[in-house]
């Protein structure tokens, strides 16, 4: 699910930002959840913990500006994109290095909103092949398109990635979340595998094209076909 960052202190404006984003993803196939602060403080503590791919910051605000919020942000994740919102011009160059996305000014919102926001979805769209997790090496990023499977062993996820294996904290309901429109199926409970790695079903088993092979569940069986031929017409893998 994509994760959106809104923060401003006037109340009003996160509300009509807010507005923008849902009427913007309107007609969109994605899933997304947006999360509005006007205490720049709770969000500072919040960046911390909360895989944001997108944050709205106001420049100009009490307790943690804008700038300050990135400058906190990219201590620890380059992973997140950032649009910028100001009255003024002047901060424009003080933020190129925080490497933000975009930069909207509030006097052309209309105007510029959607053209930082068709940016960015094009990102997200074409580019937008990482998930984090976390690790017992630390926060790691993943290429989507090389991770083979996910499971839960010993009460833990394990990820099988680019012949390796990892061993990750973590709910696999929630990931299955991240992962289901990028060509990943729960053939079954403890079990997602990657399109892109299917070979053939036989029996009760699912095979990989490594080899591997997976129990899946028999009441999954007509799901994970439809899942299968919906990816193979649907997705560029």
């Amino acid at each position: 699910m994509l994760k959106i960052a809104i923060c401003d202190d006037d109340t009003v404006f996160v509300q009509l930002l807010n507005k923008k984003v849902e009427d913007y993803f309107a007609d969109k196939d994605i899933n997304y959840k947006s999360y509005c602060y006007n205490d720049s403080r709770i969000l500072e503590k919040e960046i911390k913990t909360i895989l944001f791919d997108l944050l709205l910051l106001d420049i100009e605000m009490p307790a943690y500006s804008g700038l300050e919020l990135a400058e906190i942000l990219r201590k620890f994740s380059n992973y997140a994109s950032i649009i910028f919102i100001s009255n003024e011009d002047r901060y424009v160059f003080s933020s190129i290095k925080f490497s933000p996305l975009g930069y909207i000014r509030k006097r052309f919102l209309d105007q510029e909103f959607t053209e930082n926001m068709d940016l960015f979805f094009k990102l997200y769209s074409d580019q937008n092949h990482y998930i984090e997790f976390d690790t017992n090496k630390g926060k790691q990023h993943f290429d989507i398109r090389f991770i083979r499977y996910v499971e839960v062993y010993d009460h833990k996820l394990l990820i099988n990635y680019k012949e390796y294996d990892y061993s990750a904290r973590g709910r696999l309901k929630d990931i299955y979340e991240m992962l289901r429109c990028h060509g990943f199926i729960r053939i079954h409970r403890s079990i997602l595998i990657n399109y892109r790695f299917f070979d053939s079903m036989k029996g009760n088993n699912v095979r990989l094209t490594d080899g591997k092979q997976f129990f899946y569940s028999k009441y999954r069986k007509k799901e994970i076909e439809n899942l299968l031929l919906t990816f193979s017409r649907r997705l560029n893998l």
